[in-house]
């Protein structure tokens, strides 16, 4: 019998036999519904928190920030903070210290053909992903989510890897309330369905404004 896995060495299954290679990926490999599934049911910090928060609550929270920061204005940078961590969905959550272990250029060899793969499908540049302004809306993200979720200590003399000083933004802390009334409020699948229907929505309104703007 032929062996399955050395058919698909270089590949990631998305499932119902969807393919992603990880060296060449393609637009056509990137699968939009597979995506909002993958990012909707990987835990943010790995699982590793003290209540549940996906990496598709996670871009959306990001999305949240980086509208409120523009005024609503730059729908090209809300989609692209949607889909900054899309490339999650095929190769995991990968925590900032095994980044380091493994040297953050490996890794970075592995998401930047991702990135212009499923930048390609979703019809957007992927360099947009590493924008200053998603950049900076990612960062208070994880700091404000560690802080909710149970990553680190809310007080700030305990706190052991988000800085003392930080100040998380009431606007932020609520949106990631109002997520966690979803994600903890039902069973596990049903939740993270329905936060992949809010990504997948979030993509599509973003979109929409791009659209008005075009015309």
């Amino acid at each position: 019998m032929k062996d399955c896995a050395q058919t698909v060495t270089g590949f990631v299954g998305l499932g119902l036999g969807a393919l992603v290679s990880l060296a060449m990926p393609t637009a056509a490999q990137i699968v939009p519904e597979r995506i909002a599934r993958g990012i909707s049911r990987i835990q943010r910090f790995n699982g590793n928190t003290e209540r549940p928060f996906s990496i598709a609550a996670h871009c959306l929270l990001v999305r949240g920030i980086v509208a409120r920061r523009t005024g609503g204005t730059a729908p090209l940078l809300e989609k692209a903070a949607l889909l900054h961590d899309a490339h999650e969905a095929i190769i995991g959550d990968i925590v900032l210290p095994l980044k380091e272990y493994l040297g953050r250029d490996r890794i970075a060899a592995i998401e930047a053909p991702l990135d212009i793969a499923i930048g390609e499908r979703f019809g957007i540049d992927p360099e947009l992903f590493k924008h200053p302004a998603v950049k900076a809306a990612d960062i208070e993200a994880v700091y404000t989510e560690a802080l909710v979720i149970g990553a680190d200590f809310a007080e700030p003399e305990l706190r052991r890897w988000v800085p003392p000083d930080f100040v998380p933004d009431p606007l932020a802390m609520r949106e990631i309330r109002e997520l966690l009334v979803v994600i903890e409020g039902r069973p596990q699948q049903q939740a993270a369905a329905i936060i992949a229907g809010e990504w997948v929505f979030a993509i599509a309104a973003c979109d929409a404004d791009l659209q008005r703007e075009a015309a």
